[in-house]
């Protein structure tokens, strides 16, 4: 018998393959294409399809914002009951609104939500498992969610929760499906990703519990087949004998594990990427969604201000080298907001473009597309010095000396959000130096700040609480926090302001071999 596991991960909010960039432009990605290509796989089949929703399903998209807007995200979740999910695993975007619009969403699922590491009052926050049975054969699917949430999400969406480690809680119910439930076949679907090379069994990244999909494939537990996500990567492969897969983001790929069964035990298995690109999008998701994403579009066209100055970002490293004017704007209004003048942004991803001319709520939530709240936080001046040499690691010196972007921050996957743009203070960063020691003089009001000197710097949330494994940032030295979206502020900003301009001076210099 052929067993077929089909995966969407990390689809935020994306349901249609329109860019959201401007009206009717559609993108080769999307969960509608997805849907297209699971309904092509179903249809020939010769056995059994499972396809399950891998987590990160309700936020990130100027859909999912209109929805939280309008307060009905349960339409976002109608696409993957249109979708015929099988099942799905909880995200740690699925927070990112509170419990209550989590709850609201799991209530709208017409299938399982699974997650057996998170609990509320000590039960699992979803189903444990699903244990299904094809001719037979008794297949229990786990579900997974990475353990880190803690470090980045808004402690008041959390409340009451506790996180287990992926390993720990696959190390309990993997054998209880195993030798209790009497399950032939042992599926997890783990929303988070890997550690290591799945080739080489090097080091990828820090080991700090985010991602634990290595130690998953290498614990010995008897795990016919592993679905990941989290990373937006794009794997498929057999490690082990385990067949496993990450399907990239935003429905650009269905992930496709194939389970060659025999007297109870897989004989074959493959792994592989499915490309949506070239497939249309289904009828069922997209006339479903098209009045809406006719009301979608007036919303987010909105003028709301214009721009005066230049925010335009052409070139993401090269406006991280050089400081940028839209992320000193962006500075400047967590600043004004939070009663402060030393702030830190980052930019979120490839995508910003920044403003230029008018200024449309599509462009707000183009440029930020997380609900991100704002912190203050005090420090010490050693222990900002500290989180400044975090922040000069993020490049690196190519053959000619010029400052690139550290490889390590480029893969296994992009992180363009683990450098921050400071404002407020000032300073240099030697890359031509050894990480730790390349950070100059730093200055406030000209004036030196010294180790033992405080200071209070805005940040995000997602900073605050140590997101990107920033050493010295914690909750525990927060001054004051807000709950306003970031977003919104930002909205709120340009609609007072209706003109904004910014005479923009850099806060920090960066040097190369090149530059001396």
């Amino acid at each position: 018998m052929q067993i077929t596991l089909l995966a969407t991960s990390d689809v935020h909010g994306y349901i249609t393959a329109d860019s959201f960039q401007e009206p009717g432009v559609k993108l080769g990605q999307g969960y509608s294409r997805a849907i297209s290509v699971i309904e092509a796989e179903r249809e020939k089949a010769p056995g059994p399809v499972l396809y399950i929703d891998n987590g990160d399903f309700i936020q990130g998209s100027p859909l999912a914002a209109y929805y939280h807007d309008q307060a009905s995200v349960d339409r976002l979740i109608s696409a993957a009951n249109l979708g015929q999910a099988d099942l799905a695993v909880i995200g740690n975007h699925e927070f990112n609104y509170g419990l209550e619009r989590l709850d609201q969403a799991i209530e709208a699922a017409q299938y399982p939500i699974l997650c057996a590491n998170i609990l509320r009052n000590g039960q699992p926050l979803g189903q444990p498992y699903k244990i299904y049975d094809f001719d037979h054969v008794k297949i229990g699917v786990l579900g997974l969610t990475t353990a880190y949430i803690p470090h980045w999400e808004q402690a008041e969406n959390i409340v009451g929760l506790s996180f287990q480690s992926a390993l720990e809680a696959a190390q309990k119910w993997v054998p209880h499906l195993k030798n209790n439930l009497a399950c032939d076949l042992v599926v997890i679907s783990y929303h988070g990703g890997f550690e290591r090379d799945l080739e080489t069994d090097q080091k990828s990244e820090e080991d700090t519990g985010e991602n634990e999909g290595w130690k998953l494939l290498n614990s010995a537990l008897p795990i016919d087949a592993l679905i990941t996500g989290h990373q937006h990567r794009q794997i498929a492969g057999v490690k082990n004998g385990i067949p496993t897969i990450q399907p990239g983001s935003r429905g650009e790929f269905v992930g496709k594990i194939t389970l060659e069964v025999e007297d109870k035990q897989v004989k074959d298995a493959q792994a592989e990427l499915l490309v949506t690109a070239d497939s249309p999008e289904s009828d069922t998701i997209s006339n479903s969604f098209q009045d809406e994403m006719n009301q979608v579009n007036i919303w987010l066209d909105q003028v709301l201000g214009g721009a005066e100055s230049d925010f335009r970002v052409n070139n993401i490293a090269s406006a991280q080298i050089n400081d940028h004017p839209f992320a000193q704007l962006l500075n400047q209004i967590a600043c004004q907001y939070m009663n402060n003048d030393v702030s830190a942004t980052v930019f979120f991803g490839p995508d910003v473009k920044g403003f230029h001319g008018q200024i449309r709520r599509r462009d707000v939530l183009n440029n930020y597309p997380f609900p991100n709240t704002l912190v203050n936080v005090r420090l010490k001046g050693s222990e900002l010095r500290d989180i400044l040499e975090k922040n000069a690691a993020y490049f690196d010196l190519d053959d000619q000396g010029q400052v690139v972007i550290s490889e390590d921050e480029l893969r296994p996957k992009m992180r363009v959000y683990n450098f921050d743009f400071y404002y407020g203070i000032h300073y240099n960063m030697d890359i031509s130096q050894a990480i730790g020691q390349r950070i100059g003089e730093i200055k406030k009001d000209d004036q030196t700040i010294g180790p033992d000197d405080e200071i209070t710097v805005t940040v995000n949330n997602y900073r605050a609480v140590g997101g990107g494994d920033f050493p010295h940032f914690s909750m525990d030295k927060a001054v004051t926090a807000d709950s306003t979206t970031m977003p919104n502020l930002i909205m709120d900003y340009i609609e007072k302001e209706n003109q904004i301009n910014l005479n923009f001076t850099p806060h920090y210099h960066v040097y190369g071999c090149q530059d001396k």
